[in-house]
């Protein structure tokens, strides 16, 4: 019984984790494209390419 308990525990833990993570990437991209596209005046079509995300990156980390 106590394993089952272990078990669905750790499951729990796993699935909010999950959740946090995915939460935590939607937001910094949703920000990302506020900064991008309307504070930078870049086109929003361009926050979906792998050179506006590299290029943002760039940025922060210079």
């Amino acid at each position: 019984m106590e394993e089952k308990s272990k078990k669905k525990s750790f499951i729990k833990i796993l699935w909010s984790t999950i959740k946090f993570f995915v939460i935590l990437f939607a937001i910094a991209y949703i920000g990302v494209i506020i900064g991008y596209s309307v504070i930078g005046n870049g086109k929003l079509i361009d926050i979906f390419s792998l050179r506006a995300i590299k290029h943002v990156l760039d940025v922060i980390n210079n």
